[in-house]
């Protein structure tokens, strides 16, 4: 119920975007550890839907060019690519 200036927020999401563009381009590990230290998906059981198929899994992690990486249920490792991927909640 109060009034937000959209300037201000813009200004910050635009930053944090560049810092961690910049950060990516210069250490990706250091993104993936960050992503490690505030992942809720992290050791948890996840459904993920790529390409209309559903899949369930523990999560394992992230790798910067494949994707979200799942120990299926089913057995085997397996990497899901964001722009196919969906996670269900």
């Amino acid at each position: 119920n109060r009034a937000v200036d959209r300037v201000s927020v813009s200004r910050r999401i635009i930053n944090s975007l560049d810092y961690w563009i910049n950060l990516a381009e210069s250490s990706g590990n250091a993104v993936i550890e960050n992503w490690k230290r505030h992942s809720m998906l992290l050791g948890e059981r996840v459904t993920v839907i790529c390409d209309g198929r559903q899949y369930c899994g523990n999560c394992l992690g992230v790798d910067p060019q494949k994707g979200l990486i799942l120990q299926l249920e089913g057995g085997g490792i397996r990497m899901f690519d964001a722009a196919h991927t969906t996670v269900a909640w």
